[in-house]
């Protein structure tokens, strides 16, 4: 393992958030359309659904913006999350030794399309950590446990 292991999250979970988003607001906008909401009787009605529409394009802009922006770094002990937002930068640091635990979760569509959340568990952390919906979650767990044995012989020699 290098120095310092850098993972990004996967773009799909966002993607399908967004759509889903987008997909209840169409059908909102249908169902209405088919209730006889006429722009006759009901003038701001077409204004309401432009702005809706505006509104959910800046928010899916937004939110992808920002799921890119944020990743994990893993070093020998440490896992640091930095999430870049406008106008900062968010970082959080937590250390780990040998005696953690460490657990992948994957969904369906994360088996699909290979991505997945790492959980690591143990005594020498701060809280539970999390490594959310990141890409080649496989790949990264044989990181951390090469790293984790790293750790195990160096305490032990």
């Amino acid at each position: 393992m290098p120095k310092s292991l850098k993972i990004k999250h996967s773009l799909v979970p966002a993607i399908i958030a967004v759509t889903m988003i987008q997909a209840v607001i169409s059908a909102a906008y249908i169902l209405s359309r088919n209730l006889y909401f006429s722009t006759q009787y009901f003038p701001s009605f077409q204004i309401f659904w432009i702005l809706t529409l505006i509104f959910d394009v800046i928010f899916s802009l937004y939110y992808i913006y920002r799921w890119l922006n944020s990743y994990y770094v893993i070093k020998k002990s440490s896992v640091l999350y930095v999430k870049k937002l406008t106008f900062f930068t968010k970082k959080s640091y937590f250390t780990f030794n040998e005696n953690v635990d460490l657990k992948m979760v994957r969904s369906f569509w994360g088996k699909l399309f290979n991505f997945g959340s790492i959980k690591i568990v143990g005594t020498a952390l701060d809280k539970k950590v999390t490594l959310k919906r990141i890409r080649r979650p496989d790949q990264v767990l044989d990181s951390l446990i090469n790293s984790i044995f790293k750790i195990r012989k160096e305490k032990f020699n």
